[in-house]
């Protein structure tokens, strides 16, 4: 009975997490992705002892560029296809780790239901990313936001 409870409680981060994943996988499946390749090269570049901005020319916000570079080892050597797939799997983990931190950062229910109302409704509004899928823009909103949920209850009580 406490196990349904529980499930209960936390149902509505559960079906957001899930519609988030859903529209995550339905937007990079019917749409062509244009800066992951970019993310891409740029990382093999790293992993081939090139250092970004001097040996390797690029404009955008360095984090995306770090962040593939951590999951090279994992598909230096696979084929496209499942290079994308890792690489997108990479993704999908940064957002599952922010998702949980501040979920769990919060105490009140309330909290943790505004919090799943905001996964969804970064679920409806993630198509008209159309693309990016690690823009600077995308890690940035998704970042500055959950840090704003983490450090919002610590300033405001």
């Amino acid at each position: 009975m406490a196990v349904i409870k529980n499930f209960f409680k936390h149902f509505p981060f559960i079906a957001s997490i899930l519609l988030f994943f859903l529209s995550f996988y339905i937007n990079r499946l019917f749409m062509s992705n244009f800066d992951e390749n970019d993310h891409l090269a740029v990382a093999f570049f790293m992993n081939s002892d090139r250092l970004l901005y001097k040996d390797i020319f690029s404009h955008h916000f360095p984090f995306p560029y770090y962040w593939t570079y951590i999951f090279t080892p994992l598909w230096n050597q696979n084929s496209p296809s499942q290079t994308l797939s890792i690489f997108r799997l990479s993704v999908l983990l940064l957002y599952l780790i922010l998702f949980f931190s501040v979920y769990i950062s919060y105490q009140n229910p309330k909290s943790r239901n505004s919090f799943s109302l905001f996964i969804i409704i970064l679920s409806l509004v993630f198509p008209l990313y159309h693309g990016n899928l690690v823009l600077s823009e995308t890690y940035m909103a998704v970042f500055v936001v959950s840090l704003f949920c983490l450090v919002a209850p610590i300033i405001l009580r």
